[in-house]
């Protein structure tokens, strides 16, 4: 069958779309006025069903013309870069170019694309935890995470406004989030703290003071306090959560746990997760907790050690599909991929959807390591 394909492309004083239905692998398009200068954007308008790859320096072109594209096409432009670089025809350098002027969008969607996804991690936060291999090519990155990004959520604060839209609280929460917990900005570790730090103090009545976070943040302020202040604030949120049914606030503590990174600490976690004061269904956030390579090291080892424990307390509710995506978030490398299957072959008669879960996390895994593999650290510094 045909595919529509629409082109928008530069001309004197604007842009122009030119269609074609395209019925074979390959197939050429006129564009009426272009000439040698033209940028071009393969998907007009973003209603095409498919993704495009552009060569660097067309997508350089491109790039320096986003910023007048529309919304919907600004985001054809984001997912073309990601799907440029998990295939390898673009590298970290490539990645980073492209993606800087989706940064200045007044657009929330557009401007967190290079910071989140929605199926899974977005393309700055991989090549932050995955391919940046030493202090110099993580610093670039904060560096073009601060330079892009902290001025806006500077201008937007760490706490709602009255009346203010939608978009600037979904804006504020995804900024601090990344900037706070993935690239540790000390800045906005610092202002996110400080709410923490008025959340856990305790009440007269020796309740802790957690309407003193702004509410949207509540949850990222209770895992900076957790980082910083450790077994402290651990012990607070853990005494804290059987005394509140607050759908809302139950989370935010379970989120602040989840955040630790000291290991003690994690099992700590991980174990109070297996206690009947943690709902079922609240479990899996405790335990999915660490992307760091020590961080899932603990948690592999812990779970190894509990997955009887894990069954008996979940049934299956966890240990279903979910379970070995769970206890191997962040995994990327083949010796993880390989010990997931070692691990779960046995198992796989728990639960009927467990072979299919653990296929999947299996290949999801292989496919990072793999795109690590593929992907030169060095380009970061270019």
């Amino acid at each position: 069958w045909g595919i529509p394909v629409c082109v928008r492309y530069g001309v004197a004083g604007g842009s122009k779309v030119a269609c074609e239905l395209l019925d074979q692998s390959q197939g050429k398009l006129v564009l009426d006025g272009a000439d040698a200068s033209t940028w071009v954007l393969p998907n007009a308008d973003a209603r095409g069903y498919y993704r495009f790859g552009l060569g660097k320096a067309e997508l350089a072109a491109l790039s320096r013309r986003v910023a007048g594209l529309s919304d919907g096409e600004q985001l054809a432009y984001a997912d073309a870069v990601e799907a440029g670089f998990r295939h390898g025809d673009l590298d970290a350098g490539d990645a980073l170019a492209a993606l800087q002027p989706l940064a200045a969008s007044k657009t929330a969607q557009v401007a967190l694309a290079p910071l989140s996804g929605d199926r899974r991690e977005a393309l700055l936060p991989w090549i932050y935890r995955n391919l940046a291999g030493d202090e110099a090519q993580r610093r670039r990155i904060e560096a073009w995470v601060e330079r892009n990004y902290l001025p806006r959520l500077r201008e937007l604060g760490y706490r709602r406004k009255p009346g203010e839209a939608d978009s600037d609280t979904l804006l504020r929460g995804e900024l601090a989030r990344s900037l706070g917990l993935t690239f540790k900005l000390a800045e906005v570790r610092k202002a996110l703290r400080l709410q923490g730090d008025a959340a856990l103090k305790p009440k007269p009545d020796g309740r802790l003071d957690l309407e003193a976070a702004d509410p949207d943040l509540l949850d990222l302020t209770l895992a900076v306090a957790v980082q910083e202040h450790g077994a402290a604030a651990v012990d607070a949120l853990i005494a804290e959560l059987p005394k509140t049914s607050d759908p809302q606030r139950r989370n935010a503590i379970l989120s602040g746990l989840a955040a630790v990174e000291d290991p003690a600490l994690a099992d700590r976690v991980r174990d109070f997760a297996l206690g009947k004061q943690v709902k079922v269904g609240e479990m899996a956030r405790l335990l999915s907790g660490g992307r760091t390579p020590a961080a899932r090291e603990a948690r592999w080892a812990w779970f190894v050690g509990h997955y009887d424990q894990v069954v008996a307390r979940t049934g299956s509710f966890l240990t279903g599909g979910r379970l070995p995506g769970q206890v191997s978030a962040g995994a990327c490398s083949q010796a993880e991929a390989d010990r997931l299957q070692q691990f779960f072959q046995p198992h796989l008669k728990d639960a009927s959807t467990l072979a299919r879960g653990l296929a999947q996390t299996r290949e999801a895994i292989q496919l990072c390591a793999a795109l690590k593999a593929k992907q030169d650290p060095a380009a970061i510094l270019r």
